[in-house]
Protein backbone atom coordinates (compact mmCIF):
# COMPACT_ATOMS: atom_id res chain seq x y z
CA UNK A 1 0.00 0.00 0.00
CA UNK A 2 2.95 2.38 0.62
CA UNK A 3 4.56 1.75 -2.64
CA UNK A 4 1.13 2.38 -4.66
CA UNK A 5 0.54 5.42 -3.06
CA UNK A 6 3.86 6.71 -3.68
CA UNK A 7 3.20 6.31 -6.96
CA UNK A 8 0.22 8.34 -6.93
CA UNK A 9 1.30 11.29 -5.36
CA UNK A 10 1.07 14.62 -7.41
CA UNK A 11 4.82 15.24 -7.83
CA UNK A 12 5.43 11.54 -8.88
CA UNK A 13 6.03 12.70 -12.90
CA UNK A 14 5.30 9.24 -13.99
CA UNK A 15 2.13 8.42 -12.20
CA UNK A 16 0.36 6.15 -13.70
CA UNK A 17 -3.33 7.67 -15.46
CA UNK A 18 -6.39 5.84 -15.42
CA UNK A 19 -8.26 5.63 -18.04
CA UNK A 20 -11.57 4.02 -18.37
CA UNK A 21 -12.13 2.80 -22.50
CA UNK A 22 -15.35 0.94 -22.86
CA UNK A 23 -13.34 -0.50 -26.73
CA UNK A 24 -10.25 -1.89 -24.08
CA UNK A 25 -13.31 -3.58 -21.98
CA UNK A 26 -14.64 -5.27 -25.45
CA UNK A 27 -11.12 -6.45 -26.42
CA UNK A 28 -10.25 -7.50 -23.28
CA UNK A 29 -14.02 -10.00 -23.53
CA UNK A 30 -13.47 -11.28 -26.79
CA UNK A 31 -10.46 -12.65 -26.05
CA UNK A 32 -10.46 -13.96 -23.01
CA UNK A 33 -13.71 -15.11 -23.89
CA UNK A 34 -12.51 -17.67 -25.94
CA UNK A 35 -10.92 -19.58 -23.03
CA UNK A 36 -14.37 -18.71 -21.18
CA UNK A 37 -16.55 -20.58 -23.61
CA UNK A 38 -13.96 -23.33 -23.77
CA UNK A 39 -13.71 -23.38 -20.08
CA UNK A 40 -17.11 -22.90 -19.51
CA UNK A 41 -18.30 -26.09 -22.09
CA UNK A 42 -15.35 -28.33 -20.87
CA UNK A 43 -17.21 -27.92 -16.94
CA UNK A 44 -20.87 -28.48 -18.12
CA UNK A 45 -20.10 -31.60 -19.88
CA UNK A 46 -18.29 -32.81 -17.08
CA UNK A 47 -21.38 -32.25 -15.35
CA UNK A 48 -23.88 -33.64 -17.65
CA UNK A 49 -21.68 -37.13 -18.48
CA UNK A 50 -21.37 -37.94 -15.15
CA UNK A 51 -24.98 -37.65 -14.25
CA UNK A 52 -25.23 -39.84 -17.72
CA UNK A 53 -23.26 -42.58 -16.43
CA UNK A 54 -23.90 -43.04 -12.81
CA UNK A 55 -27.70 -42.89 -13.75
CA UNK A 56 -27.09 -45.35 -16.62
CA UNK A 57 -24.42 -47.49 -15.76
CA UNK A 58 -23.69 -46.85 -11.98
CA UNK A 59 -21.56 -44.86 -10.10
CA UNK A 60 -18.56 -47.45 -10.53
CA UNK A 61 -18.15 -47.02 -13.57
CA UNK A 62 -17.19 -43.65 -12.88
CA UNK A 63 -13.26 -44.63 -12.76
CA UNK A 64 -13.28 -45.68 -16.57
CA UNK A 65 -14.24 -41.33 -17.15
CA UNK A 66 -11.63 -41.02 -14.93
CA UNK A 67 -9.35 -42.86 -17.59
CA UNK A 68 -10.72 -41.53 -20.77
CA UNK A 69 -10.18 -37.84 -19.08
CA UNK A 70 -6.87 -38.71 -18.30
CA UNK A 71 -6.09 -39.88 -21.81
CA UNK A 72 -7.62 -36.20 -23.03
CA UNK A 73 -5.24 -34.80 -20.46
CA UNK A 74 -2.18 -36.18 -22.34
CA UNK A 75 -3.67 -35.35 -25.15
CA UNK A 76 -3.10 -31.93 -24.27
CA UNK A 77 0.54 -31.77 -24.58
CA UNK A 78 0.38 -31.35 -28.30
CA UNK A 79 -1.02 -27.62 -27.29
CA UNK A 80 2.47 -27.26 -26.45
CA UNK A 81 3.31 -26.77 -30.00
CA UNK A 82 0.82 -24.44 -30.54
CA UNK A 83 2.13 -22.26 -27.65
CA UNK A 84 5.82 -22.46 -28.89
CA UNK A 85 4.17 -20.75 -32.05
CA UNK A 86 2.59 -18.03 -30.80
CA UNK A 87 4.70 -15.28 -30.41
CA UNK A 88 6.26 -15.97 -33.90
CA UNK A 89 2.96 -16.30 -35.26
CA UNK A 90 1.97 -12.88 -33.70
CA UNK A 91 5.05 -11.03 -35.15
CA UNK A 92 4.52 -12.57 -38.81
CA UNK A 93 1.32 -11.44 -38.47
CA UNK A 94 2.04 -7.84 -37.33
CA UNK A 95 4.93 -7.82 -40.58
CA UNK A 96 1.95 -8.97 -42.66
CA UNK A 97 4.38 -11.97 -43.64
CA UNK A 98 1.76 -14.22 -44.99
CA UNK A 99 4.46 -16.17 -45.97
CA UNK A 100 6.29 -17.14 -43.35
CA UNK A 101 2.56 -17.33 -41.49
CA UNK A 102 1.80 -20.36 -43.82
CA UNK A 103 5.15 -21.97 -43.52
CA UNK A 104 4.91 -22.17 -39.67
CA UNK A 105 1.41 -22.96 -39.68
CA UNK A 106 2.23 -25.89 -42.06
CA UNK A 107 5.33 -26.78 -40.22
CA UNK A 108 3.22 -26.58 -36.65
CA UNK A 109 0.36 -29.25 -38.16
CA UNK A 110 3.47 -31.65 -39.30
CA UNK A 111 4.87 -32.21 -36.23
CA UNK A 112 1.35 -32.40 -34.43
CA UNK A 113 0.58 -35.26 -37.29
CA UNK A 114 3.62 -37.33 -36.28
CA UNK A 115 2.92 -36.74 -31.96
CA UNK A 116 -0.76 -37.55 -32.56
CA UNK A 117 0.56 -41.44 -34.96
CA UNK A 118 2.53 -41.65 -31.91
CA UNK A 119 0.52 -41.25 -29.32
CA UNK A 120 -1.91 -43.56 -30.66
CA UNK A 121 0.81 -46.14 -31.04
CA UNK A 122 1.76 -45.86 -27.73
CA UNK A 123 -1.96 -45.72 -25.90
CA UNK A 124 -2.66 -48.71 -27.64
CA UNK A 125 0.05 -50.84 -26.74
CA UNK A 126 0.54 -49.40 -22.89
CA UNK A 127 -3.55 -49.72 -22.56
CA UNK A 128 -3.17 -52.43 -20.31
CA UNK A 129 -1.18 -50.73 -17.94
CA UNK A 130 -4.19 -48.38 -16.90
CA UNK A 131 -6.51 -50.21 -15.07
CA UNK A 132 -3.88 -51.04 -12.72
CA UNK A 133 -3.07 -47.63 -11.75
CA UNK A 134 -6.31 -47.28 -11.36
CA UNK A 135 -6.28 -50.18 -9.51
CA UNK A 136 -9.05 -52.84 -11.12
CA UNK A 137 -8.45 -56.36 -10.30
CA UNK A 138 -11.93 -56.92 -12.06
CA UNK A 139 -10.95 -58.77 -15.23
CA UNK A 140 -14.22 -57.77 -16.74
CA UNK A 141 -14.09 -54.26 -15.93
CA UNK A 142 -10.18 -54.28 -16.45
CA UNK A 143 -11.10 -55.10 -20.00
CA UNK A 144 -14.03 -52.16 -20.61
CA UNK A 145 -10.92 -49.73 -19.22
CA UNK A 146 -8.42 -50.77 -22.02
CA UNK A 147 -11.46 -50.25 -24.26
CA UNK A 148 -12.08 -47.20 -23.16
CA UNK A 149 -8.39 -46.05 -23.49
CA UNK A 150 -8.12 -47.31 -27.00
CA UNK A 151 -10.91 -45.71 -28.35
CA UNK A 152 -10.19 -42.45 -26.80
CA UNK A 153 -6.72 -42.33 -28.24
CA UNK A 154 -8.43 -42.36 -31.86
CA UNK A 155 -9.13 -38.87 -31.05
CA UNK A 156 -5.59 -38.17 -30.49
CA UNK A 157 -4.96 -36.37 -34.05
CA UNK A 158 -8.01 -34.48 -34.68
CA UNK A 159 -8.31 -33.05 -31.34
CA UNK A 160 -4.50 -31.72 -30.99
CA UNK A 161 -5.52 -29.71 -34.98
CA UNK A 162 -8.24 -28.35 -33.64
CA UNK A 163 -5.72 -26.95 -30.63
CA UNK A 164 -3.66 -25.70 -33.10
CA UNK A 165 -6.55 -23.80 -35.22
CA UNK A 166 -7.82 -22.73 -32.67
CA UNK A 167 -4.47 -20.93 -31.64
CA UNK A 168 -4.15 -19.91 -35.01
CA UNK A 169 -7.57 -18.37 -36.00
CA UNK A 170 -7.39 -16.68 -32.17
CA UNK A 171 -3.66 -14.99 -32.78
CA UNK A 172 -5.34 -13.31 -36.72
CA UNK A 173 -8.38 -12.23 -34.86
CA UNK A 174 -10.99 -14.66 -35.95
CA UNK A 175 -12.21 -15.79 -32.62
CA UNK A 176 -15.38 -16.73 -33.75
CA UNK A 177 -13.98 -19.64 -35.34
CA UNK A 178 -12.78 -20.94 -31.89
CA UNK A 179 -15.59 -20.26 -30.26
CA UNK A 180 -17.70 -22.18 -32.72
CA UNK A 181 -15.39 -25.27 -32.76
CA UNK A 182 -14.75 -25.03 -28.53
CA UNK A 183 -18.62 -24.73 -28.19
CA UNK A 184 -19.09 -27.82 -30.66
CA UNK A 185 -16.13 -30.10 -29.58
CA UNK A 186 -16.89 -29.27 -25.56
CA UNK A 187 -20.80 -29.73 -25.43
CA UNK A 188 -23.17 -29.77 -28.21
CA UNK A 189 -21.46 -32.37 -30.62
CA UNK A 190 -19.79 -34.17 -27.51
CA UNK A 191 -23.00 -34.42 -25.31
CA UNK A 192 -25.31 -35.41 -28.52
CA UNK A 193 -22.93 -38.08 -30.11
CA UNK A 194 -22.00 -39.89 -26.41
CA UNK A 195 -25.50 -40.12 -25.00
CA UNK A 196 -26.68 -41.51 -28.05
CA UNK A 197 -23.88 -44.09 -28.86
CA UNK A 198 -24.50 -44.66 -24.92
CA UNK A 199 -27.77 -45.56 -25.00
CA UNK A 200 -27.31 -47.91 -27.98
CA UNK A 201 -24.26 -49.61 -27.54
CA UNK A 202 -23.45 -48.99 -23.67
CA UNK A 203 -21.06 -47.72 -21.94
CA UNK A 204 -18.19 -48.71 -24.90
CA UNK A 205 -20.57 -46.69 -26.90
CA UNK A 206 -19.42 -43.52 -24.80
CA UNK A 207 -15.67 -43.68 -25.57
CA UNK A 208 -16.66 -44.38 -29.67
CA UNK A 209 -18.49 -40.94 -29.40
CA UNK A 210 -15.31 -39.65 -27.86
CA UNK A 211 -13.58 -41.05 -30.62
CA UNK A 212 -15.75 -39.32 -32.98
CA UNK A 213 -16.37 -36.26 -31.84
CA UNK A 214 -13.39 -33.92 -32.64
CA UNK A 215 -13.71 -35.45 -36.16
CA UNK A 216 -16.77 -34.50 -36.46
CA UNK A 217 -16.39 -31.21 -35.03
CA UNK A 218 -13.16 -30.90 -36.69
CA UNK A 219 -15.30 -31.64 -40.55
CA UNK A 220 -17.83 -29.20 -38.97
CA UNK A 221 -15.74 -26.29 -38.34
CA UNK A 222 -14.20 -26.79 -42.13
CA UNK A 223 -17.01 -26.74 -43.75
CA UNK A 224 -18.02 -23.25 -42.37
CA UNK A 225 -14.92 -21.48 -42.89
CA UNK A 226 -15.01 -21.98 -46.17
CA UNK A 227 -18.77 -21.49 -46.20
CA UNK A 228 -17.90 -18.35 -44.96
CA UNK A 229 -14.31 -17.17 -46.44
CA UNK A 230 -14.18 -19.04 -49.47
CA UNK A 231 -12.33 -22.60 -50.15
CA UNK A 232 -9.52 -20.33 -51.94
CA UNK A 233 -8.43 -18.75 -48.11
CA UNK A 234 -8.98 -22.42 -46.00
CA UNK A 235 -7.53 -23.05 -43.97
CA UNK A 236 -5.31 -19.84 -43.75
CA UNK A 237 -7.68 -16.72 -43.96
CA UNK A 238 -4.85 -14.52 -44.44
CA UNK A 239 -5.00 -12.82 -47.63
CA UNK A 240 -2.53 -10.20 -49.16
CA UNK A 241 -0.36 -8.96 -51.84
CA UNK A 242 2.38 -11.97 -51.76
CA UNK A 243 3.80 -10.49 -55.02
CA UNK A 244 5.08 -7.20 -53.08
CA UNK A 245 7.13 -9.69 -50.58
CA UNK A 246 9.63 -12.15 -50.23
CA UNK A 247 11.56 -14.38 -47.55
CA UNK A 248 15.44 -15.04 -48.11
CA UNK A 249 16.78 -17.62 -45.92
CA UNK A 250 20.39 -18.04 -45.80
CA UNK A 251 23.39 -18.99 -43.80
CA UNK A 252 25.16 -15.93 -42.78
CA UNK A 253 28.58 -16.50 -44.37
CA UNK A 254 30.41 -13.67 -46.94
CA UNK A 255 29.72 -15.67 -49.88
CA UNK A 256 25.96 -16.26 -49.15
CA UNK A 257 25.49 -12.03 -48.08
CA UNK A 258 26.88 -11.09 -51.42
CA UNK A 259 24.16 -13.87 -52.94
CA UNK A 260 21.41 -13.28 -51.46
CA UNK A 261 22.14 -8.95 -51.72
CA UNK A 262 21.84 -9.37 -55.26
CA UNK A 263 18.56 -11.42 -54.83
CA UNK A 264 16.93 -8.64 -52.62
CA UNK A 265 18.35 -5.97 -55.60
CA UNK A 266 16.60 -8.24 -58.32
CA UNK A 267 13.62 -8.73 -55.94
CA UNK A 268 13.36 -4.61 -55.66
CA UNK A 269 14.10 -3.79 -58.93
CA UNK A 270 11.63 -6.38 -60.03
CA UNK A 271 9.10 -4.48 -57.97
CA UNK A 272 9.83 -1.08 -59.78
CA UNK A 273 11.52 0.30 -56.56
CA UNK A 274 14.10 3.23 -57.70
CA UNK A 275 17.46 3.06 -57.79
CA UNK A 276 18.84 5.02 -54.66
CA UNK A 277 16.65 3.02 -52.55
CA UNK A 278 17.66 -0.33 -53.89
CA UNK A 279 21.53 1.08 -53.34
CA UNK A 280 20.09 2.02 -49.65
CA UNK A 281 18.91 -1.71 -49.00
CA UNK A 282 21.92 -3.75 -50.69
CA UNK A 283 24.09 -1.04 -48.34
CA UNK A 284 22.40 -1.86 -45.20
CA UNK A 285 21.98 -5.22 -45.80
CA UNK A 286 25.56 -6.25 -46.84
CA UNK A 287 26.65 -4.09 -43.66
CA UNK A 288 24.02 -5.67 -41.06
CA UNK A 289 24.26 -9.50 -42.01
CA UNK A 290 28.42 -9.02 -41.79
CA UNK A 291 28.10 -6.81 -38.12
CA UNK A 292 26.39 -9.98 -37.20
CA UNK A 293 28.94 -12.41 -38.56
CA UNK A 294 31.72 -9.98 -36.59
CA UNK A 295 29.60 -10.66 -33.63
CA UNK A 296 29.46 -14.32 -33.85
CA UNK A 297 32.76 -14.98 -34.82
CA UNK A 298 32.93 -17.74 -32.50
CA UNK A 299 29.67 -19.64 -33.23
CA UNK A 300 29.82 -22.85 -35.54
CA UNK A 301 26.74 -21.12 -38.06
CA UNK A 302 24.64 -18.10 -37.88
CA UNK A 303 21.06 -18.92 -39.83
CA UNK A 304 19.25 -16.28 -41.04
CA UNK A 305 15.55 -15.40 -42.60
CA UNK A 306 15.10 -11.54 -44.14
CA UNK A 307 11.31 -10.27 -45.07
CA UNK A 308 11.51 -7.35 -47.09
CA UNK A 309 7.79 -5.82 -47.91
CA UNK A 310 7.40 -3.03 -50.47
CA UNK A 311 4.46 -1.01 -49.03
CA UNK A 312 2.97 1.94 -50.21
CA UNK A 313 5.02 3.90 -48.36
CA UNK A 314 8.42 2.35 -47.55
CA UNK A 315 10.29 -0.89 -47.94
CA UNK A 316 10.37 -2.62 -44.90
CA UNK A 317 12.76 -5.12 -43.76
CA UNK A 318 12.76 -7.51 -41.29
CA UNK A 319 15.80 -9.66 -39.94
CA UNK A 320 15.07 -12.42 -37.69
CA UNK A 321 18.83 -14.69 -36.63
CA UNK A 322 20.49 -16.94 -34.21
CA UNK A 323 23.31 -15.96 -32.29
CA UNK A 324 24.53 -13.05 -30.18
CA UNK A 325 22.32 -9.79 -30.46
CA UNK A 326 22.76 -6.74 -32.39
CA UNK A 327 21.13 -4.25 -31.56
CA UNK A 328 20.15 -1.72 -33.61
CA UNK A 329 18.44 0.34 -32.08
CA UNK A 330 20.80 1.38 -29.07
CA UNK A 331 24.48 2.23 -30.81
CA UNK A 332 26.17 2.01 -27.06
CA UNK A 333 25.27 -1.94 -27.41
CA UNK A 334 26.99 -2.16 -30.68
CA UNK A 335 30.98 -3.12 -31.16
CA UNK A 336 33.03 -0.12 -32.30
CA UNK A 337 34.17 -0.45 -35.97
CA UNK A 338 34.00 1.29 -39.21
CA UNK A 339 31.32 -1.22 -40.14
CA UNK A 340 29.30 -0.18 -37.09
CA UNK A 341 29.72 3.47 -37.60
CA UNK A 342 28.40 3.25 -41.47
CA UNK A 343 25.36 1.32 -39.92
CA UNK A 344 24.55 3.41 -37.46
CA UNK A 345 24.70 6.23 -39.23
CA UNK A 346 22.36 5.07 -41.99
CA UNK A 347 19.99 4.02 -39.68
CA UNK A 348 19.93 7.04 -38.00
CA UNK A 349 17.95 8.27 -40.83
CA UNK A 350 14.97 5.50 -40.97
CA UNK A 351 12.14 4.81 -38.56
CA UNK A 352 10.24 2.31 -36.53
CA UNK A 353 13.59 0.73 -35.42
CA UNK A 354 12.88 -1.69 -33.30
CA UNK A 355 14.87 -4.87 -32.12
CA UNK A 356 12.90 -7.62 -29.41
CA UNK A 357 14.27 -10.65 -29.65
CA UNK A 358 10.97 -13.17 -30.41
CA UNK A 359 10.75 -16.74 -29.25
CA UNK A 360 14.47 -17.57 -28.59
CA UNK A 361 15.30 -15.53 -32.00
CA UNK A 362 17.09 -12.42 -32.49
CA UNK A 363 14.68 -9.88 -34.12
CA UNK A 364 15.41 -6.24 -35.81
CA UNK A 365 13.21 -4.47 -37.97
CA UNK A 366 13.20 -1.41 -40.29
CA UNK A 367 11.55 0.76 -42.71
CA UNK A 368 12.80 3.22 -45.52
CA UNK A 369 10.67 5.28 -46.63
CA UNK A 370 10.70 6.11 -50.10
CA UNK A 371 10.31 10.14 -49.89
CA UNK A 372 13.89 10.40 -48.37
CA UNK A 373 15.66 13.57 -49.26
CA UNK A 374 18.34 14.08 -51.40
CA UNK A 375 20.96 14.99 -48.65
CA UNK A 376 20.06 11.58 -47.18
CA UNK A 377 21.03 9.64 -50.68
CA UNK A 378 24.74 11.68 -50.98
CA UNK A 379 25.34 11.10 -47.45
CA UNK A 380 25.02 7.59 -47.87
CA UNK A 381 26.84 7.42 -50.75
CA UNK A 382 29.93 9.47 -49.45
CA UNK A 383 30.18 6.91 -46.74
CA UNK A 384 30.21 4.31 -49.57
Amino acid sequence: LLLMSHFFRKKYRIKPVIVFRMSDIKEILIIGGTDAVNIGCDCLYSLLINVFIVHMFGAAYLVLLAIATMIYDLMSLGEGVSESMKTMMLSYHSDSNIEAMKNLLKFGIQVLLVIGGVFIAAIWILAPLFPRMYDITDPDFAQKAVVACRLCSLACIPCILLSIFSEYYTNIGKYRITVLSNTLDSIVVRIILNTSLGLLLGINGIWLGEALCTYIVLALTSVYVIHKYGKSEFPFLVSGNLDSSHNFNFRITELEVVKIRDEVNDFLLDKGIPGKIRNMVMLLFEDISMLILDVNRDSDSIDADVFVNCRDESVNIVIWYDGKEVNLSDEDMLPTGIRTYLVASLMGRFYDKKYQPTAGYNRMSFMIPYNMTSSTFSHGQALV
